[in-house]
């Protein structure tokens, strides 16, 4: 059977230096237990064993770090093995954001935009050793902020999940409904990426 993803793929993104906390690589794979079973989990470790980077979901330790190549990993096998579209890529990134555990011990600290904006920065270190998260734009009254990550230039299939990521996290703090746009990308010859979250 062809591999989901090329060796040249997956050696690329195991280049990458940084680290991200096993929460963020689990939260993925539990993704795939949640919506397909143990029988998508199973094939997305298989997957992983075959492109030489094994993922396996019962020993990945929620707050310890792990090469950040391997957060790109899951979701390019999540992609693949469960025939994702973009869209659910981004419903991907709202699982993630309200069923991740440091999320929630964080909710105090985010009990209301102001407070969100002013700890977004501080949250995203407890994921991720690079990249800069910062609000460049708040506005109260007329309902919408601007997030920039900066210094994070993995692969393109995380910028659908950061929308879905975002849009989570904001919905779980304003209790609406929330709309998320990448305004700005990387991929698409800008210096960095920028979301524009509405409610």
């Amino acid at each position: 059977m062809e591999q989901i993803i090329s060796k040249e793929v997956v050696e690329k993104i195991m280049k990458n230096k940084g680290e991200a906390r096993g929460i963020s690589i689990k939260a993925k794979m539990e993704f795939a237990l949640q919506k397909g079973g143990k029988k998508a989990l199973s094939r997305l470790e298989e997957e992983a064993t075959k492109a030489g980077y094994p993922l396996k979901y019962e020993k990945i330790k929620a707050l310890s770090y792990y090469p950040i190549g391997y957060e790109t990993l899951a979701l390019l096998l999540l992609k693949g093995t469960m025939n994702l579209t973009e869209k659910e890529i981004s419903e991907v990134g709202e699982f993630v954001a309200k069923n991740n555990v440091i999320i929630r011990t964080f909710m105090k600290y985010l009990s209301s935009m102001e407070l969100t904006v002013k700890n977004a920065p501080k949250m995203w270190k407890q994921y991720y050793t690079i990249g800069d998260l910062k609000v460049s734009e708040y506005n109260k009254d007329e309902n919408y902020a601007i997030i920039r990550l900066e210094n994070y230039h993995l692969h393109p299939i995380h910028c659908p999940f950061f929308k879905g990521y975002f849009k989570g996290t904001i919905q779980m703090v304003l209790k609406k409904e929330i709309t998320c746009e990448e305004t700005k990308c990387f991929y698409r010859g800008d210096d960095y990426h920028e979301f524009l979250i509405k409610w």
